[in-house]
């Protein structure tokens, strides 16, 4: 008993904590009688029943709501896979004597690598346009070096299917 009654420091900082427990104890108090005193004047009007069944109503609508918005987002996200997303291209000088490298090749694909390449070659004289189709990054007809490399680029923009994880959490 003397070893508190002789040191004051020590007494201040028990009632120091005694305080900061009483504040804390106040405002969890506050909280509990706020909370109260909605409840009581539903109570009071009669409608605490009715306020309660409301609100299972409002969540189960909002996670029907949830459920429609996910299936809707499911379906735009595979729609979306066979659009065209991804292009590439590249110009080049065919032949070496036009200049400004008027000729070019570009890639149009999907996500899976699916759709088309167009060419246009360009010289002095004439031009010639070619469209060869492309299934995985890859085609039956044979591609030039211009070709490939707009393929190349179409396909390295490519979104991950980590976004499909972010927005579907799969």
């Amino acid at each position: 008993m003397s070893t508190t009654a002789g040191n004051p420091t020590i007494l201040i900082g028990i009632v120091f904590l005694l305080f900061v427990w009483l504040v804390v104890l106040s405002i969890q108090l506050s909280v509990i009688r706020r909370r109260y005193r909605v409840v009581n004047e539903a109570a009071k009007r009669g409608n605490l029943a009715g306020t309660i069944n409301q609100c299972v109503k409002d969540i189960d609508e909002i996670e029907t709501q949830l459920k429609e918005a996910k299936l809707y987002q499911e379906q735009t996200w595979n729609q979306l896979q066979g659009v065209i997303q991804r292009v590439g291209m590249v110009r080049f000088d065919a032949f070496g004597d036009a200049g400004g490298n008027l000729s070019f090749a570009a890639a149009m694909l999907n996500e899976s690598g699916d759709g088309l390449i167009v060419s246009s070659i360009n010289g002095r004289q004439e031009s010639r346009c070619y469209a060869k189709p492309v299934k995985g990054g890859q085609s039956s007809y044979t591609l030039s070096r211009e070709e490939k490399e707009a393929i190349a680029k179409a396909m390295s923009g490519r979104f991950s299917r980590q976004g499909k994880e972010r927005l579907f959490g799969e």
